[in-house]
């Protein structure tokens, strides 16, 4: 078995974990709305103790699976 120093950053092939302060700048909400809907089950986290993760990758599956591909119409008024 190779021993592979650990370097600060994220590893290539590991997920990226985020915590949930983390996660809400990354989808721009704020942070009690955040908390929230990790324990509501918007999106999967995984608990370490006291700290809450949850992977970059969900919360990117979780907004294109809540994407509106149809927007409003918008209507011209001319006159």
């Amino acid at each position: 078995m190779t021993y592979i120093p650990y370097t600060k950053g994220s590893i290539e092939g590991q997920a990226e974990f985020l915590g949930p302060t983390e996660a809400a700048k990354y989808l721009r909400i704020g942070r009690k709305t955040a908390y929230l809907w990790i324990h509501q089950g918007y999106f999967p986290h995984h608990r370490m103790g006291k700290l809450i993760k949850v992977r970059r990758s969900d919360l990117d599956a979780f907004l294109a699976k809540t994407r509106i591909n149809d927007p409003i119409p918008r209507v011209s008024v001319t006159q």
